[in-house]
């Protein structure tokens, strides 16, 4: 899943440890990558996104409801807490 808005993007990746660790590794490298921060990086016992290869997700009305909820007034996902990420 990607989000993007407000010069951010906020991506979550999930699978297979290893492969995931791989993909943050070059992600890292790609210059086209900048300001690369692991927001969280925890075991979850089912996968939020199973068939989804890619997801794009536009901040739309109800994403910008949950960020005015919690004090934002834009999206920066370096601001988040446990909970919002």
């Amino acid at each position: 899943m990607l989000f993007y808005d407000d010069g951010h993007f906020f991506q979550c990746v999930e699978g297979d440890r290893t492969a995931v660790e791989a993909l943050y590794r070059r992600l890292a490298k790609d210059t086209r990558h900048r300001d690369l921060k692991l927001l969280a990086n925890h075991r979850v016992e089912k996968l939020s996104y199973p068939d989804w290869s890619m997801k794009y997700v536009p901040v739309d009305r109800h994403a910008r409801q949950l960020l005015e909820q919690h004090g934002f007034d834009r999206f920066d996902p370096y601001r988040f807490d446990h909970h919002l990420i």
